[in-house]
């Protein structure tokens, strides 16, 4: 008896729709009883919200990740090298492992033909162990998995020459990520 808020990030129900139509049925009532009781219904982003009330019949709100740019020192800006190239996220199939894949090859192929640069993957152990094939034979690719204080990561992705923002392009991934936005 207390006010439910949803909130959704990614288009999980598309993708669930073609990947595993069945459970799509059997999720899908769920889901629609859920808005249906929700004292509001938040998406990731504009357009996000605009598709979910033309499918589901209920108004959604824009609401992206919280990020306050007060608590961001500004980019480092420095000549030395290595050049630094740093994504930070998860490497699903169906996101960002393929693109995130791409880069690292880019990089590891710069670094082959004499460029001091690169390419750090923070990412959770879970999406390491998950994805170890990623950097397999990338002599310019590492992964990095402790934990960050917030202030600590800040800081790391500042420190960047290059941050990765990574979605893939393929049907299945656009699917489930094409009203998503990075944090």
């Amino acid at each position: 008896k207390r006010p439910l808020i949803t909130w959704i990030m990614d288009d999980w129900p598309a993708a669930l729709a073609t990947e595993n139509p069945s459970e799509f049925l059997r999720l899908d009532a769920d889901l629609r009883s859920l808005f249906e009781i929700s004292e509001a219904r938040l998406s990731i982003c504009e357009a996000m919200s605009a598709a979910y009330e033309e499918r589901y019949g209920f108004a959604f709100e824009p609401f992206a990740n919280g990020v306050n740019p007060e608590e961001w020192s500004k980019p480092t800006v420095r000549e030395a090298l290595p050049i630094r190239v740093r994504y930070a996220g998860a490497l699903a199939p169906n996101m960002s492992y393929a693109s995130v894949r791409d880069v690292a090859e880019a990089v590891d192929g710069l670094s082959r033909e004499g460029l001091n640069i690169s390419f750090e993957i923070k990412t959770i152990s879970m999406w390491r162990d998950t994805a170890a094939g990623l950097t397999e034979g990338l002599n310019s690719a590492s992964y990095i998995a402790e934990s960050f204080a917030r202030s600590e990561y800040r800081q790391w992705i500042s420190d960047a020459d290059i941050v990765v923002l990574a979605y893939n392009f393929d049907p299945g991934s656009i699917a489930y990520i094409r009203y998503s936005m990075a944090n």
